[in-house]
């Protein structure tokens, strides 16, 4: 099922109101980003916010994997299309990815569908 995106700008900055004020479920540490190298193999899954900085990118026949080190990767589908930043620029780029991790052969995987899944933090 596609997302919604019709309103995503005010989505967003509606979703970063009330994470600045902690109001919500945003006041709950269980939505606190999450980093990629402190997850165990054998984390449940589930909605995370993920943060982590792109040390490989790897290319196989459907899908672009993003690996964030530790057996944490995230997947974006080549079919899906633009609006995502080229992959080949994303290696030691830091990332915030939302979505649902689920366990994949021996690691984690969160698989990107959408831009709005994913956003590049800045370089100091």
């Amino acid at each position: 099922v596609p997302p919604n995106v019709a309103r995503l700008e005010a989505y967003r900055e509606a979703e970063a109101a009330a994470r600045r004020q902690r109001r919500g479920v945003w006041g709950l540490a269980v939505y606190e980003p999450v980093a990629a190298e402190r997850l165990a193999p054998d984390h449940p899954g589930g909605f995370v916010r993920l943060v982590g900085t792109v040390r490989a990118v790897r290319y196989r026949r459907e899908h672009v994997v993003l690996d964030l080190g530790n057996r944490v990767h995230l997947t974006l589908p080549r079919a899906v299309g633009s609006g995502f930043p080229p992959p080949a620029t994303l290696t030691g780029q830091r990332v915030l990815a939302r979505g649902w991790l689920t366990r994949h052969r021996s690691g984690l995987r969160l698989r990107l569908t959408h831009p709005a899944m994913v956003e590049l933090i800045p370089r100091s």
